[in-house]
């Protein structure tokens, strides 16, 4: 299995992207602590990442993110 998750189609990541950012965006409006949202948004996207791609394919991919974490894939300003 491929585990780079940057292989989608860009279009699709991104309007995906802004729905989760949106989603982000009103718990933090009512009021929900920041640390608290993204921690629970990971969780469920890491829950959901094993539905679609069984355990194990997403065991391998976690010690790969750690790598593009450290690199700035991930920053969102």
């Amino acid at each position: 299995m491929d585990t780079d998750l940057t292989s989608t189609d860009p279009n699709q990541i991104r309007a995906a992207q802004e729905i989760i950012v949106g989603s982000y965006d009103l718990a933090l409006k009512q009021g929900l602590p920041p640390e608290v949202v993204a921690n629970a948004a990971l969780a469920t996207a890491i829950g959901l990442m094993v539905q679609v791609h069984g355990s194990e394919n997403v065991a391998a991919m976690l010690p790969e993110l750690s790598d593009k974490v450290r690199a700035g894939v991930f920053t969102h300003e």
